[in-house]
């Protein structure tokens, strides 16, 4: 007997586990009652096909016949059926099907996604059933408003002509004759408002036909007059963002700025953390303390950088005249995250602390020199992310997105490039002079612009500059032909080394000038190497 029963317990206490293991019994409810559902959608279909057959053979269904021919509204209700049966195949032999008979908890949520699809082709078969009366309803209402829907429409289509004539008159005029190298790309933005012009026009000369005959009492096309309103009022809406966005874009070409880096900084940080304990208490009591992040050289921030994390880099021991230090890191790299070892101690019988790193982070920085529609203005420091800092290290003195007159904002250069190489060839900015020793051709900048002059073996010769037009432009960043000194332009070229303006930057002083690539790009997680687990105790 007491065999039987432990053998009952075990199978009841199985098939509890089978259940818990299985898809949730709501959820299999649910997808039982798809069936229902299915069947209750089906009779409701079924319905609107036999109001819909019964009306057919009415005199009321006349006026609807040609409608019904065009749109084969007959169709719909066999769409609507079939879409039925394709949901009964997924819930009887299909994805839902299988799913079920997998009963796995784990499946409950692919469950739950396959029986939404069914509901929602169940929701759309009986939508598209009610599609002929909700036809039938609309092309009575067209008729009875033909008048004012085609009022309003010739409303809508004079906003388009006089927006359209606004464009043609005035603005893009006036842009072709500011940029005349530019013609062609003016009209090819402005193809598509006038499309939607052109489209308008012709949809009303359709509705403008059916409205006389309307009014005529003859057998207007109540279709094409509904359509071509809607479209007239579709097109205007279109055309009130085209038309913003187009002018946006025209004015574009009145624009002039660059963006020239003129000084880059890191901060380099390092967070410590500090465990203290009374390592003469037989009760174990850890008290913790995150100290702010210090603010080191880089030689520093590589070396923590770099340290294995589970490196527990100093060790303090209270006392009453102070304390020591065991170190066991360089004693210069600790003393130089500048740490109090008993700041905010939290216990006066703690006697023994460990530090670790807890984080390592970054600051970066840059100044530009701005110009923009000719005026000049340099900025103070303003953060930057890391990923950008690194990516322009080697730009310094280069400009490092710049747009001229006369060129929309999606051309506008975004490669890094010499200073003012994109103003280079237009009057706007200087002018081609010779030189008289040798003879060459190089761009002289005016106005605001000149101190991008920098005298003698800094122009811009013809040569350098269709180098970079041709072959560089939004391409990839030009730093100039390469010599034996290396290239021309940017961090770690000879005009930026030679320019005192730069050798008394920022970057320079801290000797960035004299490095080529950082060691310390992307070190920054946060990162615990101590604590009380790491005292070996």
């Amino acid at each position: 007997m007491k065999k039987d029963l432990a053998i009952r317990l075990i199978c009841v206490a199985w098939i509890c586990f089978l259940a818990a293991c299985g898809l949730p019994s709501d959820l299999k409810q649910e997808a039982k009652q798809k069936t229902e559902k299915i069947a209750s959608a089906r009779t409701t279909v079924s319905g609107k096909r036999a109001d819909y057959m019964k009306l057919t053979v009415s005199d009321d269904f006349t006026f609807f016949q040609r409608y019904a021919k065009r749109e084969n509204w007959s169709s719909i209700f066999d769409e609507a059926q079939e879409m039925l049966n394709q949901a009964q195949k997924e819930v009887t032999g299909g994805r839902v099907a299988a799913l079920l008979q997998q009963n796995s908890k784990e499946q409950a949520g692919t469950l739950r996604i396959e029986l939404a699809k069914i509901d929602r082709m169940i929701r759309t078969a009986v939508q598209r059933s009610k599609v002929p009366n909700d036809r039938m309803a609309a092309l009575v209402q067209i008729k009875k408003d033909a008048p004012n829907l085609v009022a309003s429409a010739e409303t809508a289509m004079g906003v388009i002509n006089e927006s359209i004539g606004k464009l043609e008159n005035d603005l893009i005029p006036k842009a072709r004759t500011d940029y005349p190298n530019r013609v062609e790309d003016i009209v090819k933005r402005f193809s598509p408002l006038k499309n939607l012009q052109l489209e308008a026009e012709t949809a009303m000369v359709d509705v403008r036909g059916q409205l006389k005959r309307h009014a005529a009492d003859e057998d207007a096309d109540y279709a094409v007059l509904g359509a071509g309103t809607d479209l007239v009022k579709a097109r205007l809406d279109a055309l009130k963002k085209s038309d913003s966005a187009y002018r946006k874009q025209i004015g574009e070409l009145y624009q002039s700025y660059t963006k020239i880096l003129e000084d880059m900084r890191i901060d380099y940080l390092v967070s410590v953390g500090r465990v203290s304990w009374d390592d003469n208490s037989d009760f174990w009591q850890e008290h913790n303390h995150i100290y702010p992040p210090a603010k080191v050289d880089r030689e520093t921030y590589d070396f923590f950088a770099k340290l294995d994390p589970n490196t527990v880099p100093a060790r303090f021991s209270a006392s009453w005249g102070g304390g020591s230090y065991t170190t066991h890191v360089p004693a210069a790299f600790w003393k130089a995250l500048n740490i109090q070892p008993t700041l905010n101690w939290p216990h006066r019988s703690d006697n023994v602390a460990e530090f670790w790193i807890e984080d390592l982070s970054l600051n970066a920085f840059h100044k530009y020199l701005l110009v923009e529609n000719g005026k000049r203005t340099a900025t103070d420091w303003l953060p930057v992310d890391e990923e950008d800092y690194f990516d322009n290290q080697a730009n310094l003195g280069m400009e490092i997105l710049s747009k001229p007159y006369g060129y929309f904002e999606d051309e506008r250069v975004k490669e890094a490039s010499p200073p003012g190489m994109a103003f280079v060839g237009d009057k706007r900015y200087g002018e081609w002079r010779s030189d008289a020793g040798s003879g060459r051709s190089f761009w002289y900048y005016y106005g605001i612009y000149s101190f991008l002059n920098r005298g003698s073996g800094h122009y811009y010769y013809r040569n350098g500059w269709g180098q970079w037009r041709n072959q560089y432009r939004n391409r990839r960043p030009y730093y100039g032909g390469t010599t034996a000194t290396g290239a021309a332009y940017g961090t770690y070229g000879t005009n930026v080394r030679t320019d005192s303006r730069y050798q008394n930057t920022d970057f320079a002083k801290r000797g960035g000038l004299r490095a080529q690539a950082p060691s310390v790009r992307g070190a920054g997680p946060a990162r615990r190497g101590g604590g009380p687990g790491g005292r070996g105790k």
